[in-house]
């Protein structure tokens, strides 16, 4: 929403994870490959966290403060354009 992203895991939404509008930098859309991170589930790498529940096109957050955040999700391209709206871009860079 408009105050930032918010990430759940699951029925339960848990792990759960929340990013301030503020502190996006930048979203992105990239393809992500389990193995690439250890596998998948949740992963911490040095500057980056990873939700990965299959392969392929997966959103990235970039943060002022803290580490990055991928998660594979539909449709990320909806999620890049939102979050851009709200940072007030219009369009890609």
């Amino acid at each position: 929403d408009e105050h930032g992203l918010k990430v759940g895991v699951g029925p339960a939404r848990w792990p759960r994870w929340e990013v301030p509008i503020g502190d996006v930098v930048s979203a992105d859309v990239i393809d992500v490959r389990p193995l690439h991170y250890g596998g998948w589930g949740y992963r911490a790498r040095p500057g980056v966290r990873v939700v990965v529940i299959r392969s392929g096109i997966s959103l990235k957050v970039s943060r002022c403060r803290g580490p990055d955040l991928i998660v594979t999700v539909d449709d990320a391209e909806a999620g890049v354009a939102l979050l851009d709206r709200y940072l007030g871009r219009s369009g890609r860079r």
